[in-house]
């Protein structure tokens, strides 16, 4: 989101498709080619990556525990 939104500060044309996708996804964030909506967008991914990659960790501990107790056996 961060740099998808500084390219299109730079030249509306980029990304413009990308930032509409998201917007369906992260209210605040759209296509005006400001800072303002740039960093909103950029704390949402931030925040939606964090939640989502600690998930993934915990599955992924979960399985390894799992893994590792029944080779155990």
């Amino acid at each position: 989101m961060l740099v998808v939104g500084l390219i299109h500060m730079a030249t509306p044309a980029y990304g413009g498709d990308f930032l509409r996708m998201m917007r369906s996804v992260y209210p605040g964030a759209d296509t005006a080619p400001t800072l303002a909506r740039v960093l909103i967008g950029t704390v949402y991914g931030f925040v939606d990556g964090a939640i989502v990659g600690g998930l993934f960790g915990l599955l992924d501990a979960a399985f390894a525990h799992h893994a590792t107790t029944s080779h155990s056996k």
